[in-house]
């Protein structure tokens, strides 16, 4: 065999681990894509709380073992198929909040947003949030994606105290308001009013919507400055 030949069936170690690699995560990423189809499905089907790990593992063609790898609980199935959805939404939301724009109209566009998403599909939304009540975000038990998802809540919290902040600079919030506190305050009226919401037997955007505003005006109008 010539040089040319011998040549032809060298190999590179480096590009065959890149390959190697590739092909693992594009694997990783068809299960992963699997296990939430499935998940979505038998939630759908048999409801969040008579759904079993086992079922979802058998409909997404996986070992039990093989799905905790990706979640550990149901809630965490839960969680990952609603952060993958959600925070997008949510990161383009933050994005065009400002101190230059009225602060009720804000908040009503940034809430506005999840109603919407919630709204597509009440009965898992449901679950969802009164996972987020009942679960410890942060104990023992948490698994990865309900940790992501209670950290990017944080970040949005912390994204809306900023905004605050920087009204409260321009003077369009009150001198004397504590902003972190503001923001957990709008986001506890934004939750506790979801929450109801959805308990709805069949819950209307537009009434959701309606029901939100009357608590989040009154809250805004606390943080004004006098005669604002």
């Amino acid at each position: 065999m010539n040089d040319a030949g011998n040549a032809a069936l060298e190999t590179d170690p480096a590009a065959d681990a890149t390959a190697e690699g590739g092909r693992r995560a594009r694997n990783k990423a068809e299960r992963r894509r699997r296990i939430k189809a499935a998940a979505r499905a038998v939630f759908a089907e048999k409801g969040f709380d008579a759904a079993t790990t086992r079922e979802i593992a058998a409909r997404a063609g996986i070992a039990n073992g093989t799905l905790f790898l990706y979640a550990p609980d149901k809630v965490d199935l839960l969680m990952m198929i609603v952060n993958d959805e959600l925070d997008p939404l949510t990161q383009a939301s933050l994005a065009v909040l400002s101190a230059d724009r009225p602060l009720l109209a804000q908040l009503m566009e940034f809430f506005g947003d999840r109603y919407e998403y919630w709204a597509r599909d009440p009965r898992l939304s449901r679950s969802l949030v009164r996972e987020t009540f009942n679960h410890d975000a942060f104990g023992d038990k948490a698994g990865p994606e309900t940790r992501r998802f209670h950290t990017h809540r944080a970040r949005s919290k912390a994204r809306i105290a900023a905004i605050l902040r920087a009204m409260q600079a321009a003077g369009n919030v009150r001198a004397d308001a504590d902003t972190d506190q503001a923001a957990r305050l709008l986001w506890a009226v934004y939750l506790a009013e979801v929450h109801e919401w959805l308990n709805q037997p069949a819950p209307v955007l537009k009434d959701g919507l309606a029901r939100l505003e009357a608590p989040l005006r009154l809250a805004v109008s606390g943080l004004q400055p006098a005669g604002g």
